[in-house]
């Protein structure tokens, strides 16, 4: 299992939850700078292009997230955070 970096991903989780998705994005950055194969930074990033139309990105990203995470679904990550 990756484990996302706690310092890198908290900070893109709190930018994407106040819709400050521009700086989601730069934290997402860092942390793929300092753990590349982190597959929740690359889903954190595609949701924050996505929000803001960045459409190629947001698939360069979920594209990578299915290269770490081959079994990943949007159901299984939902489930997982108490979210259905």
């Amino acid at each position: 299992m990756l484990t996302p970096s706690p310092r890198m991903s908290s900070p893109s989780i709190s930018k994407l939850k106040a819709r400050r998705f521009g700086e989601a994005i730069d934290w997402a950055d860092r942390s793929l700078r300092e753990q590349p194969r982190n597959a929740s930074a690359y889903r954190l990033k595609a949701v924050a292009c996505a929000h803001l139309d960045r459409a190629e990105e947001a698939r360069e990203c979920t594209r990578r997230v299915l290269e770490l995470q081959p079994a990943f679904t949007i159901s299984g990550c939902s489930a997982q955070s108490g979210r259905s």
